[in-house]
């Protein structure tokens, strides 16, 4: 009896999609309140990377759970990917060029997971919201003395 209980429970489980993987979602701002509308959040493990695509509003959300793919609970360094624009000046041919340009449109501590990263445990029954709120690059030639 006690076998068929378990064999029921897991079949139940397997079949209608538990999993112990969650859905994260949330918003990333600057810290003036206008949201972050490029880029991905990255939620980072010594073996995996989970991104989430910010949309026009600053919203992201990684992982699915209704086909497993969510993110299964840990520690994670969060942070951000592709915030840099990158353009490219013509040269004096079609196919040359001169250099390429690169735009920091977020401050670089929050693009790498170093000291500047967030740190996030994804927990079964635990949150599944982290908005973050990052700063703008510092300014050139805007030292302080």
């Amino acid at each position: 009896m006690k076998r068929t209980v378990l064999f029921l429970l897991f079949s139940f489980c397997l079949f209608s999609g538990c999993s112990p993987n969650i859905r994260i979602t949330g918003q990333v701002r600057f810290d003036d309140g206008e949201p972050v509308n490029f880029g991905e959040v990255c939620f980072e493990t010594a073996q995996k990377t989970f991104l989430g695509r910010l949309d026009q509003n600053g919203n992201y959300a990684v992982g699915n759970t209704k086909d497993g793919t969510g993110i299964p609970p840990g520690e994670y360094t969060v942070y951000l990917s592709g915030t840099s624009l990158v353009s490219a000046k013509p040269g004096k041919g079609d196919s040359e060029l001169i250099a390429t340009v690169e735009t920091v449109r977020v401050h670089p501590k929050y693009t790498q997971p170093g000291p500047g990263a967030f740190k996030f445990t994804v927990e079964e029954g635990g949150k599944k919201t982290l908005d973050l709120t990052v700063e703008r690059p510092p300014q050139k030639g805007n030292s302080r003395r």
